[in-house]
């Protein structure tokens, strides 16, 4: 009787989380590997890159950049 109490109680801590059980051996974790950006196949626009002589031209590149991020 003793033992079947023990043994529920054990039971009852273990499935709620008090009593961690080990797992064995532990799987080594992989490295985490570097995601590099991906190249921009549009020029990107700089507010110090854009005068009045040259708003139009820089307007079609920004208009181009926009549409380039919304396809991604």
């Amino acid at each position: 009787m003793r033992w079947a109490l023990s043994s529920l109680l054990l039971a009852v801590c273990a499935g709620s989380g008090c009593i961690a059980f080990p797992a064995g051996k532990e799987q080594p974790k992989p490295p985490p590997t570097a995601v590099a950006p991906p190249p921009a196949d549009h020029p990107i626009v700089k507010p110090d890159q854009i005068s009045d002589s040259n708003a139009r031209e820089k307007a079609s590149q920004l208009s181009q950049e926009l549409e380039a991020e919304a396809h991604q």
